[in-house]
């Protein structure tokens, strides 16, 4: 994917991705680089409880559905599963595009694809979810990789 779209947008481009542009940049940068066993590691959080995150992400489209957050968090969606894709396809694994429903896809890298996409979307405005929520999204990812430091709130 070097030559086209890398499923991320500019680095540091805030139109794309809201004020925390930055954070969720490295979060991608962490995603194109994800290793076997953290693909599997968020493959199987994923399937340990898939009722709350299914919760908390329901509350994340709820909170960021109002211009510009909605549009943020649609890229921040896409460019976290583009960049799992990535890295996965780097092991062999091939994760299907993202059809942007919920656990439609079940394949091997897909649970690690939604995690980098609830953490991206998460940090698109963190300030407006509920402290329980947030912690639902991030803590896959934080405890398989570990989360950039957030831009101020705004």
């Amino acid at each position: 994917m070097k030559d086209g779209w890398s499923g991320s947008a500019a680095p540091g481009c805030a139109d794309a991705l809201g004020p925390n542009a930055e954070a969720i940049e490295v979060l991608l940068a962490q995603a194109r680089t994800l290793t076997r066993s953290q693909i599997v590691r968020l493959d199987l959080f994923e399937r340990r409880n898939p009722e709350l995150l299914l919760a908390a992400w329901d509350h994340v489209r709820d909170r960021l559905a109002a211009e510009p957050e909605r549009r943020w968090r649609f890229a921040a969606r896409e460019a976290g599963w583009n960049a799992v894709r990535e890295a996965a396809s780097a092991h062999g694994i091939e994760i299907p595009a993202d059809d942007g429903y919920w656990r439609v896809e079940m394949g091997i890298g897909c649970g690690a694809a939604r995690a980098a996409r609830f953490a991206a979307c998460a940090l698109v405005a963190p300030e407006v979810l509920d402290p329980e929520f947030l912690e639902i999204l991030l803590r896959p990812w934080r405890d398989a990789v570990g989360l950039p430091a957030l831009a101020p709130a705004r």
